[in-house]
């Protein structure tokens, strides 16, 4: 069950109250009116006051007051009302439960949390005036995605924390994590490059302290705290958080205890930096609307990075727009009408996300703008290792957002085959940046190798690992199309386990299993004419004519005499019986827990397989670059 955590104890009494909720939980017109569903939902919606609450009954979701008039207003759906006795009504609005995957996306888009209550009981089993129990399972934020089907895969979806210090206006903390691939950075930034910033990040939700954002809001003249939350609230959906979560030195304390540092020193942090505590604050709150999901994710071992702003040039919103660098200028234009959509020529999802950072967080530095540009020219005086190398990266899927949902226990039959194949491929990806870098070539090609070394690509191909154990095992263990679950049909293949074959074979054919066990009755006992049979009443039978009674066994159990015929049972056919009743169902349960292994065994490298993604999504983009140049004669710059 999802609830709001309560403040730590050693917080103030006003902090304590500004810690509840900020709209308050509605009443009906008539409490005397109140129905026992009315007060459970009343209830759950005490403890998530600031989020739309889906309540799940029977085979819809319901809303309620202000809820529903906003779902109504955002969905576009019906909005009708109930009866609350005398007193009048109150709004109500809801949708079928199967709309869900269409509707909540919207709400998402729009800026809304959503509070997901499902009844966590069989509605069957409940007696008398007890109604169903219900729970919420999940908060769905803006900033904490993780469903693919609600994310832009060609675009990061950062939740962001802002900490503005109190005795230091001049510069502010940031922190910004990305769920669906545990990315997570931190960097101070000089509070008038933070629009510069909140631009580039692009960030889907912001968490800044309830004391920040209350004065923000009730400042009557300008102040720092007013202008931050405007320029956060033009950026993206801000949520408020606890003071607590800010506080410097209890937030340094967790942070050491989650990576497990006695200083933040040791990843090249520093313990009094102003993104301490935004840090602290942005994984309290993932903490909240996703219990236990930063624990799986710790499983990466991926630590913070240290974004330095100084190494990049700042790009104000209003030069990014002028210039369309992600945003077309003319209201509905395209993607294409800007300067991502018109040189991109990635081959992959992460690809694509890291040429848009690329683009908002332009390289300063000669020496590392040079390392790019010898990349790029040694891939473009090389065309068959180019091509080799755009065609591999081709077949290559969304690595990062694959290990996030494999650590995360979210990883589907078709997403590890998706791992499987791309993991194929990351040799043949090697082969071609080893060629482009002139290490090595093919024989008789030595002509193709290129005339400026390119350390760059060599060094991001060091850091591509193809993990070929793990794509072993996958490709031993995986069907070559899997289904969705093993309810919808074969995941793992023959030969994994052994009792899962037979299980199969039980459930696959049953009439061919019965009549072999009919051939071997039939030779046991010498009776040609015996036959294996089924009703309702006890099941399958072996059936015997009266003709040849004489030779039934000891055995066989008489169940049944007909004019003609007489039934029996033996213990073998019950056992064969209850296997063949039982197999699809037992099938069914050792695939999924087979399934849940190999989850496992897949999370434990998520960390090589988030550095092999990074590495890829490099090679993507530099070979993006010289695909451009290639098509457009575009010629080296000189700095």
């Amino acid at each position: 069950m999802v609830t709001r955590s309560a403040p730590p104890p050693h917080v103030t009494q006003e902090e304590r109250s500004r810690a509840k909720r900020r709209t308050p939980t509605p009443r009906p017109p008539s409490s005397s009116a109140t129905t026992p569903l009315m007060k459970q939902y009343l209830e759950l919606k005490e403890g998530h006051p600031d989020e739309v609450l889906f309540f799940r009954m029977g085979d819809f979701y319901e809303m309620f007051f202000e809820d529903a008039e906003l779902v109504a207003r955002v969905l576009g759906i019906a909005l009708t009302s109930r009866s609350s006795g005398a007193d009048g009504a109150y709004a109500m609005a809801g949708f079928p439960h199967h709309a869900l995957d269409r509707y909540l996306p919207r709400m998402i888009a729009a800026g809304h949390r959503v509070a997901i209550c499902e009844q966590t009981e069989d509605p069957a089993s409940v007696r008398g005036k007890r109604i169903v129990r219900r729970e919420v399972i999940e908060v769905v934020t803006p900033g904490t995605l993780t469903d693919e089907k609600m994310l832009d895969e060609r675009k990061s979806n950062f939740l962001l924390g802002v900490h503005l210090p109190r005795r230091n206006a001049k510069v502010v903390g940031m922190a910004w994590f990305e769920a669906s691939s545990g990315r997570f950075r931190v960097a101070e930034v000089p509070f008038g490059e933070l629009t510069s910033e909140l631009n580039r990040i692009g960030p889907a939700e912001v968490v800044v302290a309830d004391r920040v954002y209350d004065e923000g809001l009730e400042a009557e003249e300008p102040t720092l705290s007013g202008q931050l939350i405007t320029a956060l609230k033009e950026a993206a959906p801000v949520t408020p958080v606890g003071d607590w979560a800010f506080r410097g030195k209890a937030a340094l304390e967790r942070l050491c205890e989650r990576f497990g540092v006695a200083t933040l020193a040791g990843l090249g942090l520093s313990d009094k930096a102003a993104y301490v505590p935004a840090a602290h604050a942005v994984l309290h709150y993932v903490s909240e609307m996703k219990p236990g999901y930063l624990d799986r994710l710790d499983r990466f071992g991926r630590g913070v990075e240290l974004y330095q702003p100084e190494a990049h040039l700042a790009l104000d919103p209003a030069t990014a727009r002028c210039l369309e660098i992600t945003r077309p200028l003319r209201e509905g234009g395209g993607r294409e009408a800007t300067l991502l959509g018109a040189i991109d020529r990635t081959q992959t999802a992460m690809g694509t996300r890291l040429l848009r950072e690329w683009l908002l967080a332009p390289l300063r530095e000669e020496q590392a703008i040079a390392r790019r540009q010898d990349a790029v020219q040694a891939l473009i005086e090389c065309p068959a290792a180019h091509e080799a190398l755009s065609k591999s990266l081709r077949e290559v899927y969304d690595l990062e957002r694959l290990a996030a949902r494999a650590a995360g226990g979210r990883a589907s039959p078709r997403d590890l085959a998706a791992l499987r194949d791309s993991l194929a491929r990351l040799p043949k990806v090697q082969a071609a940046v080893r060629q482009a870098a002139g290490e090595q070539a093919p024989e008789d090609q030595v002509s193709f190798l290129p005339e400026v070394e390119a350390p760059l690509l060599l060094e991001v191909c060091a850091r591509l690992e193809p993990l070929a154990p793990l794509q072993a095992k996958l490709a031993q263990v995986l069907v070559e199309r899997p289904a969705a679950s093993p309810r919808e049909g074969r995941i793992l293949a023959d030969g994994v386990s052994p009792e899962l074959d037979r299980l199969r074979a039980a459930t696959e054919d049953v009439a061919g299993t019965l009549r072999a066990f009919q051939e071997r009755e039939a030779s046991k006992t010498g009776i040609g004419s015996l036959k294996i049979g089924f009703n309702k009443v006890f099941g399958y039978y072996i059936e015997v004519t009266q003709a040849h009674k004489d030779k039934v066994p000891e055995r066989y159990v008489r169940k049944q005499t007909l004019k003609h015929t007489e039934r029996f049972l033996t213990p073998e056919l019950k056992e064969l019986e209850g296997e063949i009743l039982t197999a699809r169902e037992r099938s069914e349960q050792l695939e999924s827990e087979l399934l849940g292994t190999l989850r496992e065994e897949v999370s434990e490298a998520g960390a090589q397989i988030l550095a092999t993604a990074a590495a890829a999504a490099e090679l993507d983009v530099l070979g993006s670059f010289a695909t451009l140049a290639r098509e457009r004669g575009y010629v080296r710059p000189r700095l």
